[in-house]
């Protein structure tokens, strides 16, 4: 009677981490549903009896659009919604020549996939208003929500303290600190 979930990643690392395996883990370990990730295609469509939505994460080659073609053919029948999960930009000229992965999306056949597949999908989910607006305008998809990325609690909550926040910021208020951290 639980509500399942099936995701798709493209990656193990942080992206997959953040957007779909740790909520994957709050959402097994509450209770609130079944979710389950895999980077395997599941082409049967009986093992998605009873899926309320296949999330895919960045997908974008040609057999990963042919797969969510293959998805479409029933997803009717079964009821699942198809959500398109990303939490950086796959569209090569808003890539910096810097970002040492620009090469995954660097041709006219991988961006015009990724528009393809997002205006498939029933719904995106990205992490903050800029990159809405900007699948928005590249895609024409309206259907784009935002949905930041959290730590998950059971890893880091002990470590804040609302008064040690404020004072801290309150002490250092002239002089701020500021960091960034990011990927390749």
């Amino acid at each position: 009677s639980l509500n399942r979930y099936v995701n798709y990643l493209a990656d193990y690392s942080g992206c997959g981490h953040w957007r779909i395996l740790w909520p994957e883990a709050v959402i097994n370990a509450s209770g609130l549903g079944i979710s389950q990730s895999t980077t395997a295609m599941v082409f049967d469509p009986r093992w998605y009896t009873g899926v309320k939505a296949v999330k895919l994460q960045r997908q974008a080659s040609s057999s990963q659009k042919q797969f969510v073609e293959f998805l479409k053919t029933f997803q009717q029948e079964y009821g699942f919604k198809i959500i398109y999960e990303v939490d950086d930009v796959v569209f090569r000229e808003e890539i910096p020549d810097y970002n040492k992965f620009k090469f995954a999306f660097d041709n006219d056949e991988i961006r015009q996939n990724c528009i393809d597949i997002i205006n498939m999908c029933d719904e995106v989910t990205v992490t903050c208003d800029f990159m809405r607006k900007l699948y928005q305008e590249k895609t024409g998809k309206k259907e784009i929500t935002v949905i930041p990325n959290f730590v998950p609690e059971t890893w880091m909550a002990h470590l804040f303290n609302d008064k040690q926040i404020i004072k801290d910021y309150e002490s250092n208020r002239k002089k701020p600190r500021i960091l960034y951290t990011g990927s390749g």
